[in-house]
């Protein structure tokens, strides 16, 4: 029995103590809008303002990430449906609610409207897209008759959206943010997701899987950005958006050409190692992507400034230079009017399922929404857990986070222990040179001659 990497489905876990099947996160690549078709425009003009943050004001940012973002993460994923029977069931109000938030979060942080909204049609629609995608254990945008659960009305849907497995919901929100993989160099899905002028969206979750639904509805006048979309944005940004090797920078602006753009990245008047990809257009406003080496990782005990510079974007013939300042910050800790017993419960139990899947990503926002980096569950610890699996990149990030070396399963099976057992040579390497103790002679008579299963 192995658990799930799903935060939608942590605190039904915590409260029933049920062992769930771990899907590999991934998103499917992004959908592209075909040449010669033209968004679908809604009418009138949106009378709500949304959400919003001023990215200027720290206090601000940290608030706005306690108050929208953590609640949103942990919302309950009550999906009322089955692949026995093949029947889609439906998404609680509260968790449609969360992913709603989730969308409008990352809007607002890249200083666009976060005012859309999800359509119950689009949502009754997408979930069975959802449903195909759980059943077969695999994505496509189109998904052949041959697939478990399939359906028309889930074909479409899965043409017509982002799509996720291994993540539900607010979580998926997260991944399609991200866009990690080797398939989505073109960041495709956080630009639907933070084109100016979305409005209307669908989302269907099963307990592991997601479409986004996001050619639902676009503003006819698309609201100007004469700053352009930049994500990670400028002003304060929480850490966990942007300041890892992995993490791929974006740049969008309306009908820009790319082709001839140059990006230089600065921290502490040093030019850093970028990657820059290929621009590709196709998926929602043309943009320019890169990834940065060399930026410090895991949680910044202070702040972390970064400067962007893009030379050569054109734009209507005329050759423009871009200039912003990332401030990356931790988010702060659990506001006195929310429950820290529960938040920091939950997050515990996030930190070891990120541990047994290796994605540090999940492994940040668990020790950020309040975890104990040496969590345990029944007797092991995430770092334990990460050794055991042969999670490197993991174990890195706890080490960076001062894990506890030495705590051991039943006084015997330490990390150090399990990833010797394991033959995983790098990882035990690293684990004595950060001083992990080698309690094999005390335990040579124990009479356990394999490593044990973590549960």
């Amino acid at each position: 029995m192995k658990f799930a990497l799903s935060k939608t489905s942590l605190i039904s876990m915590i409260l029933f103590a049920f062992p769930q099947i771990i899907l590999p996160q991934e998103t499917g690549k992004a959908p592209r809008l075909e040449k010669g078709k033209s968004l679908p425009v809604i009418q009138g003009r949106s009378r709500s303002l949304g959400l919003s943050v001023n990215r200027r004001n720290k206090k601000e940012v940290q608030d706005f990430f306690q108050n929208v973002y953590l609640p949103a993460s942990t919302a309950q994923n009550e999906w009322s449906g089955s692949v026995k029977g093949c029947r889609p069931g439906k998404n609680s109000a509260s968790f449609q609610k969360a992913t709603e938030k989730m969308i409008n979060y990352f809007r607002a942080m890249a200083g666009l409207p976060g005012d859309v909204t999800l359509d119950s049609e689009l949502d009754r629609r997408a979930i069975e897209g959802a449903l195909i995608f759980k059943a077969q254990g695999s994505l496509s945008h189109t998904p052949p008759k041959s697939w478990r659960c399939w359906s028309s009305t889930g074909k479409t849907a899965a043409g017509k959206s982002n799509i996720s497995l291994g993540s539900a919901g607010p979580s998926a929100i997260v991944s399609y943010i991200k866009d990690d993989g080797s398939n989505n160099k073109e960041v495709g899905h956080r630009r639907w997701i933070l084109h100016p002028a979305q409005k209307i969206m669908g989302s269907g979750s099963t307990d592991s899987t997601n479409a986004l639904w996001v050619f639902g509805g676009f503003k006819k006048q698309k609201p100007e950005i004469p700053g352009g979309i930049a994500w990670p944005p400028a002003g304060y940004v929480p850490y966990l958006f942007g300041l890892s090797s992995d993490y791929r920078w974006s740049f969008s602006f309306p009908d820009a050409d790319f082709k001839r753009s140059k990006v230089t990245v600065s921290y502490q008047n040093k030019r850093l190692r970028i990657r820059q990809e290929k621009p590709y257009n196709g998926y929602g406003e043309n943009t320019l992507v890169w990834n940065v080496k060399g930026l410090p990782g895991g949680r910044p005990k202070d702040e972390v400034s970064v400067d962007v510079v893009i030379k050569n974007v054109v734009v209507k013939g005329k050759s423009l230079t871009f200039r912003y300042t990332v401030r990356f910050i931790a988010p702060g800790t659990i506001s006195s009017s929310r429950s820290r017993k529960s938040y920091n419960l939950t997050a515990g139990m996030h930190l070891i399922m990120a541990a047994q899947s290796g994605k540090v990503s999940e492994g940040e926002i668990a020790l950020d929404s309040g975890a104990d980096v040496n969590a345990l569950h029944k007797g092991w610890t995430p770092l334990m857990i990460a050794a055991n699996n042969g999670k490197e990149d993991f174990v890195d990030f706890l080490l960076e986070n001062h894990a506890d070396l030495n705590v051991a399963l039943d006084g015997q099976w330490t990390a150090l222990r399990l990833a010797e057992s394991r033959r995983h040579t790098r990882i035990a390497k690293k684990l004595k040179e950060r001083g992990a103790q080698d309690i094999r002679s005390r335990s040579a008579d124990s009479g356990i001659p394999e490593p044990p299963e973590f549960k």
